[in-house]
């Protein structure tokens, strides 16, 4: 298989069943500028819908699939994987990976699949399929931040949280940059910054206490986890839109089902 190139950010995108929203976060990661290459890696979680066809489509129309110095299609045991360059954003690569079985319904965990990604990147950024970016400098402006404070694990920027066709102005909108310590973080709460501002060191991931284990939700251990090991720094710049309450959204499954330990 073609050996696989360093890249500056891994953006995971888990998603199921969000034909209506999928585009919107396609185009967000595709818009990216960037002086550094950036994988987005698209896990599709085995949808019942049409999203599959929907994400493949556009990547087939978007990206260098006939490029065999860099695309490749690979069927595993677990799903089948579509990997190239966007044809004119050369700094943008999609990684697809579309599941052959539900893992959320088994309480599979997904992180295994993307190592050849993740761990070939310096820092990891979050989108889920139902939300999306909004402004085209994001990662750049969050990665110039980060590689200028080393004491920096995790940034994060202000976001508006749609609910159906209303943007609301929800969470932390603070006019002002700055660090946020571990107390204010467990003190403002999980839902306080929304999960696709995130962009943070891969270690992050590795450091998975008992604790964690049992949380039942991702993002807001994530951040006590960086806050205790360095910085966590706020952008106040609106660059994303986190869906809240839609149809098939995270916020939407948890109002109907009890979250896991």
């Amino acid at each position: 298989m073609i050996e696989e190139r360093q890249y500056m950010v891994c953006t995971r995108c888990s998603t199921y069943n969000q034909a209506s929203y999928i585009l919107d976060a396609l185009n967000g990661f595709v818009m990216q500028e960037t002086t550094f290459p950036v994988v987005s890696v698209i896990v599709d979680d085995a949808s019942t819908d049409n999203e599959p066809q929907i994400i493949l489509d556009f990547f087939n129309e978007n990206f260098a699939v006939n490029d065999t110095s860099v695309a490749y299609q690979e069927e595993t045991d677990y799903g089948i994987i579509f990997y190239a360059q966007h044809k004119k954003n050369k700094n943008c690569y999609f990684a697809i990976l579309l599941l052959k079985e539900n893992h959320y319904s088994q309480r599979k965990s997904k992180r295994p699949y993307l190592s050849r990604w993740q761990d070939n990147a310096k820092y990891i950024a979050l989108c889920e399929g139902d939300d999306y970016w909004i402004n085209s400098h994001k990662l750049q402006r969050q990665i110039e931040y980060m590689e200028s404070h080393p004491r920096c694990t995790l940034t994060v920027h202000s976001s508006y949280w749609r609910k159906n066709d209303e943007l609301l102005l929800l969470g932390c909108q603070d006019p002002n940059p700055k660090d946020y310590s571990v107390e204010e973080l467990i003190r403002y709460g999980g839902l306080y910054f929304a999960t696709t501002s995130f962009v943070y060191i891969p270690e992050l991931s590795h450091d998975r206490p008992d604790w964690r284990q049992k949380a039942g939700v991702g993002d807001f251990p994530l951040q006590i986890i960086a806050g205790l090991r360095g910085d966590v720094h706020y952008l106040p710049d609106r660059m994303s839109v986190y869906r809240y309450e839609s149809e098939g959204s995270w916020s939407q499954k948890m109002q109907n089902i009890e979250a896991y330990a």
